[in-house]
């Protein structure tokens, strides 16, 4: 699942809130209301942003020609310090 604040920061275009929901899910926002998953191309470590990346595509490439890198953690999972708490 893809932090949503985080997409805002790497993503290069900018996506309504379903369509935010649809990637951090693992679905294309171009291809909504049908629910199509995208593809990890590849990940790498992106200098301008400092962390791990994922560059992703449409699943459905004779329809869709979405692609956009997305990042590849998150910054913090929310267990920090739960258990010391």
């Amino acid at each position: 699942m893809i932090d949503s604040s985080l997409l805002k920061v790497v993503a290069t275009k900018e996506y309504n809130e379903e369509q935010k929901k649809a990637i951090a899910v693992g679905f294309c926002p171009e291809c909504l209301p049908t629910l199509t998953d995208y593809r990890i191309l590849h990940s790498f470590f992106s200098e301008e942003h400092k962390m791990m990346v994922l560059r992703v595509k449409c699943s459905n490439i004779a329809h869709c020609e979405w692609e956009e890198i997305l990042p590849g953690h998150r910054l913090e999972n929310g267990l920090e310090n739960f258990f010391h708490s």
